[in-house]
């Protein structure tokens, strides 16, 4: 085991993260980069063994071109004095074992979005062909909301960021492959699937089972299953039903107890299909107010066992399409800021009418395994128009021809829908992952950009008579990523500086950036991206601030430079990367340096860029100012 100050492979090691089953994990810097990532090395023991050498290096084979919100990113690999390593994204935070080791069960609103994130970078990987066979606690990485002395804190219950890590063992549905080998233990086995316990193939569902049994540790406090020997354990697996979470704590609602035991049921095909749809029950399972039913979607005849042509997963963290969300808008003004403006649901369209099935909806098994869930014949589709101020309800097949499946394409500031014209059609619906957004005469429409997840939308047709289509197949999903927004263009121009993402340590330094937009003191055109380096990355006492301004016009940015600087003299200056500029000391202000700089020509020239060191000298600031890459 390395020690911090080793170097492994030109990474220098400066914390011990944690020991796994297949290796150890170290925060460690980049040999080239100012940045920190997370470093896992083969244990001597297993580095002569070809199946684990074979594992540990289809983690970073297969796992490295997924890239998703909810997944861990794996940068590099190699061989290091005969070890294997990966270098993988460092994520500051905690694993979900320690939190429920601190504080268990969790609060149903956190356990509930900790489920949603890692449903969708499961639903992403599976779509992929990629399976994790790992999903625990100690898999699950969580960043804690931020501060609230910080911009964009949402509180303690909406983590900043939720990712799934170690694909250490995951594999390539439909590849021939056995790397398991005989008598080694796949997954841990208190959230282990029967048909991992039995050796059977398995597929995304097995991944769903232990997202389940997961789940009921989160809402409880323990896992579902436990015994005093490995056997026994494997048997309550495969033949014992879960017990109810609610017996376990009485504040859960009775209809948890039920997602819950389809997510863990003992056959694959009677599981929830995606991971998404499982987390998507479970957060309706706490939601007690009346639920419409919305547009079923037959299977797609060509998606493969375990797959659905539903939505495949949700956002990372929050939900912006839930009631209760828009409830919390009403009152919380950060609530407001955070979700950004509020999507149609079906509540707010005029005429859109709840209807029930005569009977409950069942599970029915399709060829090729799949899982559908069936509707009576007296179950309607529902479908709303805002038109005339009339809505409609069918009550049977749509008589208009059923629209072709909307193209979704991700823009930095939003998603871009766009469907063919259906003959006689006079408006149309819109939904995305089954929540309305849109209705209207157009074909086209500009969907605000929602927060981190993935998404499919679909599509439905009415004329001026009230005749309707069926909707739309879903579109292909399309995976939305943490942007600057209107800020990118401050991102772009400091590509060096600031992380590509918001959520990102990979900027210099590894320092925590976030963005706002205007200035609440004076009327001006300033956006701002500010980036901290925090103390022992505690993110609570930052060792330095960098500050980045940026203005419609050079002369804006010169005169709101004179005035924060206070009037001091500035001098020539030209940064490492050879731009040149104003430079400004301060140290009028108490307990802390400040350089400003202002540069001279180009796009730079609408920018000022701040570097505050608390506790020190405006000289201190200047030296900082040299190493940085502006």
């Amino acid at each position: 085991m390395y020690q911090v100050g080793d170097l492994i492979a030109g990474y220098r090691v400066l914390d011990v993260l944690g020991r796994g089953g297949m290796g150890d994990v170290y925060k460690a810097a980049h040999p080239r980069l100012p940045r920190s990532d997370a470093l896992k090395v083969l244990r001597s023991g297993h580095a002569t063994d070809p199946v684990f050498r074979a594992r540990f290096e289809r983690e970073a084979d297969i796992v490295a071109p997924l890239h998703h919100p909810n997944v861990v990113t794996v940068y590099d690999r190699g061989v290091f004095e005969g070890q294997l390593w990966i270098a993988m994204e460092y994520v500051p935070g905690v694993d979900v074992a320690r939190m429920l080791a601190a504080d268990a069960p969790l609060d149903p609103r956190l356990a509930c979005t900790i489920v949603r994130g890692v449903a969708a970078g499961l639903d992403a990987a599976h779509r992929r062909g990629i399976m994790h066979r790992d999903i625990k606690p100690a898999n699950i990485l969580v960043t804690p909301g931020l501060g609230g002395d910080r911009p964009g804190n949402t509180g303690s219950l909406t983590p900043e960021a939720v990712k799934v890590t170690d694909f250490g063992i995951a594999q390539v549905l439909d590849e021939v492959t056995n790397l398991t080998g005989t008598g080694i233990t796949i997954g841990t086995m208190h959230y282990a699937s029967p048909e991992q316990i039995e050796g059977r193939r398995v597929d995304p569902r097995s991944d769903i089972y232990s997202l389940g049994a997961t789940a009921f540790e989160l809402l409880t406090g323990a896992p579902p299953f436990d015994a005093t020997s490995l056997h026994g354990l494997m048997t309550a697996h495969m033949y014992h039903e879960p017990p109810p979470a609610s017996s376990r704590n009485g504040a859960l609602p009775a209809a948890v107890d039920a997602v819950l035991a389809r997510a863990m049921a003992k056959n694959p095909d009677d599981r929830y299909p995606t991971a998404g749809e499982f987390a998507d029950a479970l957060h309706d399972a706490f939601d007690t107010r009346q639920t419409l039913v919305g547009p079923r979607m037959q299977p797609d005849p060509h998606a493969s066992p375990g797959s659905s042509g539903s939505a495949p997963g949700m956002p990372a963290a929050g939900d912006p399409t839930s009631s209760a969300a828009y409830r919390d808008r009403a009152t919380d003004p950060t609530a407001r800021e955070r979700l950004g403006p509020p999507m149609v649901s079906t509540e707010t369209l005029h005429g859109w009418e709840p209807t029930h099935a005569a009977e409950p909806a069942r599970p029915v098994r399709r060829g090729g395994g799949a899982t559908v869930v069936a509707i009576g014949a007296a179950v309607a589709l529902i479908a709303g128009i805002l038109g005339a101020g009339a809505g409609f309800v069918s009550t049977s097949a749509g008589t208009l021809e059923t629209p072709n499946a909307p193209d979704a394409e991700v823009t930095t500031t939003a998603v871009e829908l766009s469907w063919g014209h259906v003959d006689d059609a006079t408006d149309y619906v819109v939904t995305q992952n089954h929540e309305v957004i849109y209705s209207g005469p157009d074909t086209k429409f500009t969907a605000p950009r929602p927060i981190p997840g993935t998404y499919t939308y679909q599509v439905a047709a009415q004329d001026e008579d009230g005749r309707t289509s069926e909707f739309s197949r879903n579109s292909e999903a399309v995976d939305v990523f943490m942007t600057w927004g209107e800020l990118q263009p401050i991102a772009d121009l400091y590509h060096d500086l600031v992380p590509a993402s918001p959520l990102s340590t990979n900027g210099f330094d590894g320092m925590r950036c976030w963005g706002e937009d205007g200035d609440l003191a004076f009327e001006s055109s300033k956006r701002t991206v500010w980036c901290t380096r925090y103390r022992d990355d505690e993110a609570k006492n930052a060792d330095y601030q960098v500050i980045v301004d940026v203005y419609d016009t050079p002369e804006e940015a010169r005169a709101a430079a004179d005035v924060t600087a206070y009037n001091l003299r500035g001098t020539g200056y030209t940064t490492a990367q050879g731009f040149t500029g104003t430079l400004y000391l301060s140290d009028k202000q108490r307990d802390q340096g400040q350089a400003i700089l202002a540069h001279d020509t180009g796009d730079r020239a609408k920018s000022v860029v701040w570097v505050v060191v608390p506790g020190k000298p405006a000289a201190a600031a200047a030296d900082l100012l040299k190493r940085l890459p502006i």
